[in-house]
């Protein structure tokens, strides 16, 4: 009987236990009621907007840091103040669809003092609607009856290793005919598609280019392009410029890391009154005061005029290479301001811009 009584009183005591309640996250984190917000379809009709809330389920305030988006069509705003414990803030995000018509897909990136999260993913999506504009003004460029929003693509400032994407509408200004859309002359870095290749009388396609930095195996400012083909009752073509600022990514380097540092003799060459016969040359002396190999990525000018040659790729510490500058006037008449560039893989100070000035007399 006294086994039983205890048995029961055992049993008993298991039944009250209350359940733990969840336990918060030591420090600041945060939660998203959801982290995708699909627009739907919407017209193209300036901004469309949309709120992204989430709660503190830490045990300390929560500091949003910075919002950052995938383009520049998409802004965010978000709370500024901590966000204590328990308590709710707020990411607002404006998507603006002038100019953009077709599908969209863009990604914002909250940072914060999350312990457990401390960057997160947010993902708006949608299709613009095209407003019924002539095709003459949302498609100013044509190649015959193959219209274009643009025919050139600016990528801007991309990190090797990154890969970047960029749109470009198009039309067909058929009344009565398909074109069979295509492309040749693609450059091996970068991706080209088209999301209709049969483009119906009157029908709206996006082509996408994808640029895969790092298989450009180049460095600094690029200039690159391929053509687009419209075939119906007659085949066009025209061509498309891709540009871009090719930049080596330091990010894997600690504070350990031995660095080369870049010193140069002088920030620019003024060649004076020079006569237009030919070509006249300055030298720039390029030291390594680091304790890494100095490597010369590139040496570029967006003139032709301009010429940079070095006697070393690769300047050991405490060495010198040589850079000459030089400048053909055979075709010029009067003052002159170009600039040069020197690629390197100093950290501190990858790109050097020297200025080159001369005045050209008789």
């Amino acid at each position: 009987m006294k086994l039983q009584m205890v048995y029961k009183l055992m049993l008993l005591s298991l039944s009250v236990v209350t359940p733990l309640a969840p336990v918060a996250a030591a420090g600041p984190d945060l939660q998203f009621k959801e982290d995708v917000h699909s627009f739907g379809s919407v017209k193209e009709d300036g901004k469309v907007t949309c709120s992204f809330e989430f709660t503190n389920t830490g045990d300390m305030p929560l500091e949003i840091r910075r919002v950052t988006a995938s383009c520049g069509c998409t802004t965010p705003t978000f709370t500024r103040e901590p966000v204590a414990p328990g308590q709710t803030g707020c990411i607002d995000v404006a998507y603006n669809t002038e100019g953009r018509p077709g599908n969209f897909n863009k990604t914002i990136t909250v940072y914060s003092n999350s312990v457990l999260h401390p960057t997160y993913a947010l993902t708006i999506r949608g299709t613009v609607i095209p407003r019924e504009n002539a095709p003459e003004t949302t498609y100013p460029k044509a190649f015959g009856l193959l219209r274009l929003k643009t025919t050139a693509l600016a990528f801007g400032d991309l990190r090797i290793g990154s890969i970047a994407s960029r749109t470009i509408p198009i039309y067909n200004n058929s009344e009565d005919r398909t074109m069979k859309i295509s492309f040749s002359q693609v450059p091996g870095h970068l991706r080209v598609s088209v999301s209709n290749s049969e483009l119906p009388a009157g029908g709206m396609a996006i082509v996408t280019v994808n640029y895969v930095s790092a298989e450009a195996r180049d460095f600094g400012h690029r200039e690159d392009a391929f053509f687009i083909h419209g075939e119906g009752a007659a085949k066009v073509s025209g061509k498309i410029t891709v540009t871009s600022n090719l930049l080596e990514d330091f990010s894997h380097l600690g504070p350990q890391s031995k660095l080369p540092v870049a010193r140069y003799s002088r920030s620019s060459v003024n060649f004076g009154q020079v006569k237009a016969d030919g070509p006249h040359t300055m030298e720039i002396l390029l030291t390594n005061d680091g304790e890494a190999p100095l490597q010369i990525r590139k040496l570029s000018t967006l003139v032709s005029q301009l010429r940079l040659r070095s006697d070393k790729k690769e300047i050991r510490p405490g060495g010198t290479a040589v850079i000459k500058i030089e400048l053909n006037t055979k075709e010029l008449r009067s003052g002159v301001r170009y600039y040069a560039e020197v690629i390197t893989n100093d950290p501190v100070q990858p790109v050097k811009r020297i200025m080159v000035n001369a005045n050209i007399v008789e």
